[in-house]
């Protein structure tokens, strides 16, 4: 029999159904870093269980680049309105 991984081997042992065990991955996933899941189970002809095949997409980057972005308009905003500050003083218009 083929497993899900393409190898020779037996189908899923987990007493767990697929779908339950793709969320238990999940979620020690997300724990570890930023990322995208997917998953789907696999089933021979006679609906009995071989395993589940996984997708998972490191998203690390992208929120830190979102976050730095955040961070760096942040900053933008602070320097506008200390900029605005000192033209009124000054008494001068943007």
């Amino acid at each position: 029999m083929e497993t899900n991984n393409g190898k020779k081997g037996k189908p899923c042992s987990s007493q767990q159904h697929p779908e339950d065990e793709f969320k238990e991955y999940q979620a020690k996933f997300k724990a570890l870093f930023d990322n995208v899941s997917s998953g789907v189970a696999i089933y021979d002809e006679k609906g009995n269980s071989l395993g589940h095949r996984e997708s998972i997409r490191d998203i690390t980057a992208g929120k830190e680049a979102e976050q730095a972005l955040e961070k760096a308009e942040q900053e933008k905003e602070k320097e506008l309105r200390a900029l605005r500050t000192l033209l009124d003083k000054k008494g001068l218009k943007e």
